[in-house]
């Protein structure tokens, strides 16, 4: 559980309180995913919102397939660090969207076109694989 003093600190590196940084709006994803849809073809959507990444992917992913996530492979808000030392790693996954806020996926052959579109904007965060489950696993 994160202290009541702590939402006042600011985060190191962002000028930010935690409090202002849980509190700030989500992004919009309308346009992008717009702009990409007219160039390749989106097998999957998922808005990451409460459950997380591990409670949301697995939602668009069909019986059998599974997929696995790269940390570091985007740019990871400083919130998350700081928030790492009160909050279980499992539960910051589970409760926080880890700067992951829609994953987006499409097949390996339309990756570097939506990169090249997107510029900046997305990152090859992981990929789908076979699995009994549908479910995500999270590699370090």
């Amino acid at each position: 559980m994160i202290p009541r003093q702590a939402l006042s600190q600011t985060i190191p590196g962002n000028g930010h309180t935690v409090l202002e940084a849980l509190l700030a709006p989500h992004r919009a994803y309308l346009e992008p995913v717009r702009r990409l849809r007219e160039v390749v073809e989106i097998k999957g959507l998922a808005h990451i919102t409460g459950g997380g990444v591990v409670g949301n992917l697995p939602r668009i992913l069909p019986v059998g397939l599974g997929a696995r996530i790269q940390r570091g492979t985007w740019p990871e808000p400083a919130i998350f660090s700081y928030l790492a030392p009160f909050t279980p790693d499992e539960e910051m996954w589970r409760t926080f969207n880890m700067g992951l806020g829609m994953i987006v996926v499409v097949d390996e052959a339309s990756a570097a076109t939506a990169l090249r579109l997107l510029d900046g904007e997305i990152f090859v965060v992981g990929d789908i694989v076979a699995s009994e489950q549908r479910r995500v696993q999270i590699l370090e």
